[in-house]
């Protein structure tokens, strides 16, 4: 998935008008074209850049930018000594100077809008009541910023996967997304504990380790608290187990279900790690 910058292509169409204008003049002077010129060329190379959204158009814009180029080559616009010169650019044009630019640039518009007829490109509602934009680009910031440096850097990289699949509509893949950063979790809040979880594979394993230790005195007393077990046992067996089956699937309500108690229990393990750390 690459993200669309609407910008560049905006700026893109003005820098292609601004140079259709200029061009359809009879006289004009280099400056007033080496401007527009010298811009498009640098956009037309950089927004159709391996452009999987245009790929005809891509290829015409590398030709383009090529064309406009050699063009330019031919201003002479710097001294022996390669200095740019800037009286040079009050030398004056006729159009069949340049004529054939023009028709480079309005055979791209061409190609580019008989491929934008057959292009798919969409426009994204806010989900609920999360901003697409947050979702998309950084879901985790939903992790708060004091337990945030207790969660794996795995687990949150997940939970970013998780947000931008909810952001795009995709709810049975951020509902896994969202299982594996539980997962990713559980395995460094046992280990938090000094017990390895090399040999623990099902989450009933993981589940049995976290009841074991909560039997057991760590130290000092300190004890796993029965309440995260709990909550972990609970999503494994509503939540994990029934979407292991390829017939169950999530909507958007059973997603953002998921997606929340995800981010709840694992707060809830950060913050258990936090805590016992600071009582050491």
């Amino acid at each position: 998935m690459k993200k669309f910058d609407l910008t560049k292509h905006i700026e893109f169409c003005e820098y292609i008008f601004w140079s259709i204008r200029v061009l359809s003049s009879e006289t004009t002077k280099k400056g007033e074209i080496w401007f527009p010129l010298i811009r498009l060329r640098d956009l037309s190379a950089a927004v159709f850049e391996s452009n999987s959204i245009f790929p005809l158009s891509s290829q015409s814009a590398k030709s383009l930018s090529k064309n406009i180029n050699e063009f330019l080559n031919t201003f002479n616009v710097t001294d022996s000594e390669g200095i740019f010169e800037f009286s040079r650019l009050n030398d004056e044009l006729n159009s069949w100077q340049y004529s054939h630019i023009k028709s480079y640039i309005e055979n791209f518009l061409l190609v580019l809008r008989e491929e934008s007829k057959d292009s798919l490109i969409f426009s994204l509602e806010p989900t609920g009541i999360y901003d697409f934009r947050r979702l998309h680009d950084n879901a985790s910031l939903r992790f708060h910023d004091s337990t945030r440096s207790f969660i794996p850097e795995a687990a949150i990289e997940e939970y970013k996967e998780a947000g931008k699949c909810f952001a795009f509509g995709l709810y049975t893949a951020c509902g896994f997304h969202a299982l594996r950063t539980i997962e990713i979790m559980i395995k460094n809040y046992i280990e938090s504990y000094g017990k390895p979880t090399s040999k623990l594979k099902t989450w009933s394993q993981f589940v049995k380790a976290m009841e074991d230790l909560d039997k057991e005195k760590i130290s000092d007393g300190e004890k796993m608290s029965p309440k995260i077990s709990s909550m972990i046992d609970r999503i494994r067996e509503i939540e994990r187990n029934p979407l292991m089956h390829p017939e169950d699937v999530l909507n958007l309500d059973s997603a953002d279900t998921l997606f929340s108690l995800s981010w709840i229990v694992i707060s809830e393990m950060a913050k258990d790690i936090k805590e016992r750390q600071k009582a050491n």
